[in-house]
């Protein structure tokens, strides 16, 4: 016998990527959580968030809104769930979209934080060397955005 919705559930895969910042721990770990500061690096090149765009509630369950203007006028919401929050180390949300999880861990290097980023449930045909492409332009921006800020 098959499992008919086995069957038709789409393939998914995962994502990891690392970036270390010029940034303490609980700094970085606080911007991923505050929406005028994820307006200045959220989304890959190319791709702008207004401030007044990001609507988060930052605790399990609480929803996260997150709009993305692109080069082209066009928008896009990242709508999702908190899942889990662990001052200062884990941030993971469920995005209702795509329906993937992302967990992001806070690595404490000593006035510096390795950040590592893990996504499940990736829908197989988003995978690929655009999808690494633009979620390494994104860290770029992160990374920027934690080099710029006076210490």
């Amino acid at each position: 016998m098959t499992d008919a919705s086995a069957a038709s559930a789409p393939a998914v895969g995962e994502l990891n990527v690392t970036r270390e910042l010029d940034a303490p721990r609980e700094v970085v770990f606080r911007a991923f959580l505050d929406p005028e500061q994820i307006a200045c690096f959220w989304g890959a090149a190319g791709c702008t968030t207004p401030a007044s765009g990001v609507i988060i509630d930052p605790r399990p369950g609480g929803n996260i809104d997150i709009l993305m203007v692109f080069e082209d006028g066009t928008e896009h919401h990242m709508l999702g769930q908190y899942l889990e929050i662990v001052e200062p180390e884990l941030i993971s949300f469920k995005e209702h979209g795509m329906g993937l999880t992302s967990t992001m861990t806070f690595e404490d290097l000593g006035g510096r934080t390795l950040l590592r980023v893990h996504q499940t449930d990736v829908p197989a045909d988003i995978l690929g060397p655009e999808t690494d492409a633009g979620f390494n332009s994104y860290l770029d921006k992160v990374e920027a955005y934690f080099a710029s800020r006076p210490q």
